[in-house]
């Protein structure tokens, strides 16, 4: 359906996705929920006057003022879509399972997550060679190893 400019219906792909939501998350939409219609139709977030949000005015009004609030003068640059780099170096730091990030993210392989995100990964090959030198020596904690260079394919 078109509404006023506005596309409603499926995602770009076309597929459906089941993604899972901090606990914090849930409670704060539970409430929001609770709060607004019943009608399984109606959109989540509204404008003030009840129709459906606009980028520009979100991101003038409301976003672009919380960043300005919340992070130092050298982030306010920060952008919407750069929440969502955030997120997977979140999930990175956090040790999570590229597969898992992956399925997040709703990138299509895993190559496409490894391509944006690798760079989050620097200490990937000292960990390698942490468990071969573990597995080799029997050590419980091995010594880390000096980082030599890097190697092309």
């Amino acid at each position: 359906m078109i509404l006023a400019g506005l596309i409603f219906g499926s995602t770009k792909t076309g597929k459906v996705r089941t993604l899972g939501i901090p606990r914090f998350l849930v409670a704060m939409l539970a409430d929001h929920l609770d709060a607004i219609t019943a009608n399984p139709d109606a959109l989540v977030f509204t404008s003030p006057q009840g129709g459906p949000l606009r980028h520009g005015n979100f991101y003038r009004r409301h976003f672009k003022p919380a960043v300005r609030a919340a992070l130092p003068a050298e982030k306010h640059g920060l952008r919407f879509h750069d929440l969502r780099h955030t997120c997977a170096a979140l999930l990175i730091a956090a040790d999570a399972h590229p597969k898992a990030i992956q399925d997040h993210l709703g990138h299509r392989d895993i190559q496409t997550t490894f391509n944006v995100y690798g760079h989050l990964l620097p200490s990937a090959q000292e960990a390698l060679a942490a468990a071969l030198d573990t597995a080799y020596a029997g050590s419980a904690e091995p010594e880390p190893l000096p980082r030599i260079g890097r190697v092309r394919d």
